[in-house]
Formats: C-alpha cells, structure tokens, sequence
C-alpha cells in the first residue's frame, strides 16, 4: 500500500466514479445518469483533495480515503470544497443536505477515524485489494486506541466490515420530504 500522490487523483477518482456508479445513497442523491457522469469524478476529485490520508495499492485498482482526529484544512479550503461541492449538486441540494444531517448525527462525539470512502475497480472486487488499503488505519487506529467509523451504504458490504469487527450502530432509511430513499448503515470499530 501507498499513500495517494497528487498524480494519482486524476486516475483514483476515475476509479471512485465507476465504483459509486451504482451506490445506492449516492444515487439517490444524484439519480441522473448524465447528472451523475458530469457530477461523480470532479466530486471524487474534490473528496481525494481533502482527504487526511488515502492509501492506494501498487496498480491502482482500489483506494480508501480517510480523514482523522488531526487532519485539519483550512477555512479557505473548506469554503472552496463547499462551494465547488454545492455547484456540483445544484437541483440535488436538499437531498444532499437531509443526507449530511444524517450521517452527522451517528459520528461519534470523541476523536475517531473516519472511513469516508472505500473502492477497487469492479473487476476487482473481491481479490484482497480493499482489506489490504484498509489495514494501514486498522493498525493506526488499534495502536491509538482511537476509534473508526463509517457508514455503508451497500447491504453488500455490511458483512465485509464486520469481518474486521466493525458493529453496527443503525439501520437509517433515508427519506427526503416523505420521498422514501434508500438505506445506510453507521458502523463502528471500537478498540
């Protein structure tokens, strides 16, 4: 594993794009297929630019993106990544919103990692890649005692974290003005 460079964001947010292609929550925020496809790689792009730490295999086909307890950007950062991120979502606004106020709700109230995206290219799933780009946080996290949090938004993918002894905190339907959505999982890794 490596941590992603500046040259690698181009290629990894490709990566992500196609990965969340069918994502159910980013979907529902983004229903559009064309909205989507204009949508989807700048998003990532901005996600991986602040990222506080995001590792990558040798060929490139997954990557996690994690932010920490110490990762810190700067309020000019933040505004640019706000603004850029709400000109990107533009009708998609208030879907986006009810979602952030969600998810906000379940983080924990005491330091943590954050496991804020996890992908492989498709034809790669299921080989190794994701458990291996998540082992250097795994070992951070155990050697801090610091805990992880995440929220899955793929069934699919529940039994994948419990393997690393991930719990899981909720099952949270999403609605948007009484418009059922789909669901998403908070999970935590306490040590």
């Amino acid at each position: 594993m490596k941590a992603v460079s500046t040259s690698d964001q181009g290629h990894l947010s490709q990566l992500l794009a196609r990965a969340f292609e069918h994502d159910p929550i980013l979907r529902w925020v983004v229903p559009n297929d064309q909205d989507y496809a204009d949508f989807a790689e700048e998003f990532f792009q901005i996600q991986l630019s602040n990222s506080g730490a995001s590792y990558t295999n040798d060929s490139r086909s997954g990557v996690a993106l994690w932010f920490g307890p110490d990762d810190r950007r700067s309020f000019i950062s933040q505004i640019i990544s706000s603004l850029k991120t709400l000109w990107l979502l533009k009708s998609n606004l208030s879907r986006a919103y009810r979602l952030q106020e969600i998810m906000e709700s379940y983080r924990p109230r005491k330091e943590y990692l954050h496991l804020t995206h996890l992908a492989t290219l498709p034809e790669a799933q299921g080989s190794g890649i994701a458990s291996q780009l998540m082992k250097p946080m795994l070992d951070r996290a155990r050697a801090f005692n610091t805990p992880i949090y995440l929220e899955c938004t793929n069934r699919n993918n529940l039994n994948f974290y419990r393997q690393f002894g991930f719990r899981l905190l909720d099952d949270i339907p999403v609605t948007e003005a009484g418009i059922k959505g789909p669901t998403i999982w908070p999970m935590t890794l306490e040590h």
